[in-house]
């Protein structure tokens, strides 16, 4: 029909290559426009327009944040061929301020706009969605500390992300086969996490899945109903990240303070290896091996009562 109209539209088809060519054309090469000073949100109405779906909110985050906790319907920036566009994004000048690394979740770098915002340029392993993520391996090791203050002053030396602060509420549930917990977070948001982790002392290997839930009250109470629940664990966390360790600040409680160091192992990465990086760790940190402590926290909570 269109060949036939009075006035024919033009119908130019473009590869991806050439869409993306454009959308970095605008990006970096564009005159610069007049922009507003923007308007402060308030919460209501954020969270208004946020469950209403009348904005399209970005997260600018570094992924391992946006993965500990975003506004519902908050996007990353995600590429499906990271080297094409990395290199693509180098060659119109786009300014990265942190080079590409491979992650648990994916590849990833971090680049600034025109404005100084900062995105994250990221293609996502296969099988890493929130739906459904493979079993992750971890060095874990957990410390009883006297002081928080101290220690997070220490570990803000050499962080590398963070800080970030995360309420989170643990029921545990009988599992013959390992641990199975449920993590509900402030914004009402849960995941459903087990593990298999020996409980020494010292760091020590912990092979986990987790799966995302919208439900966890309602999850909490079908899982209570068919395993029974064995405890109940509520904390305070600050969240740092020293590379790929992540350093939990965390207030228990009925416990008090403690200091969790979890290391993501590479794939085919030894546990020795990420044991040696917790050792280092603990040692920047100032935790001697005698404030080491064994088992999770609802261990503890159970010895304590």
């Amino acid at each position: 029909m269109n060949r036939f109209s009075a006035h024919p539209l033009p119908i130019v088809y473009q590869t991806p290559e050439h869409r993306f060519d454009a959308e970095l054309t605008t990006l970096i090469a564009a005159p610069p426009f007049k922009i507003s000073p923007a308007a402060t949100v308030r919460l209501p109405e954020f969270r208004s327009s946020a469950e209403a779906k009348r904005a399209l909110i970005l997260d600018a985050r570094p992924s391992v944040f946006f993965e500990q906790g975003h506004v519902p319907g908050a996007l990353n920036l995600a590429r499906d061929d990271f080297a094409r566009d990395y290199r693509n994004y180098q060659a119109r000048g786009v300014k990265f301020v942190r080079q590409p690394k491979e992650e648990p979740y994916g590849t990833v770098a971090v680049f600034a706009d025109l404005y100084g915002n900062l995105w994250d340029l990221l293609q996502m392993k296969s099988g890493s969605g929130a739906v459904h993520r493979a079993a992750a391996r971890n060095v874990e090791v957990k410390a009883r500390v006297p002081d928080l203050a101290d220690v997070e002053h220490r570990a803000r030396a050499f962080a590398t992300e963070g800080p970030v602060d995360l309420a989170q509420d643990d029921t545990f549930f009988a599992c013959a086969n390992g641990r199975l917990k449920l993590r509900q977070f402030g914004d009402g948001r849960g995941e459903l996490i087990h593990y298999l982790r020996a409980d020494d002392a010292g760091p020590k290997t912990s092979d986990y899945l987790i799966t995302p839930t919208t439900a966890p009250e309602s999850l909490r109470e079908s899982l209570s109903r068919a395993f029974g629940a064995v405890g109940r664990v509520r904390k305070k966390r600050r969240l740092c990240i020293a590379d790929r360790t992540r350093i939990h600040l965390d207030q228990v409680e009925d416990l008090g303070s403690f200091v969790e160091l979890e290391v993501v192992l590479r794939d085919g990465e030894t546990a020795e290896s990420g044991t040696a990086v917790a050792r280092r760790i603990l040692a920047l940190l100032g935790i001697a091996e005698s404030q080491l402590v064994r088992g999770a926290y609802v261990d503890i909570q159970g010895n304590a009562s």
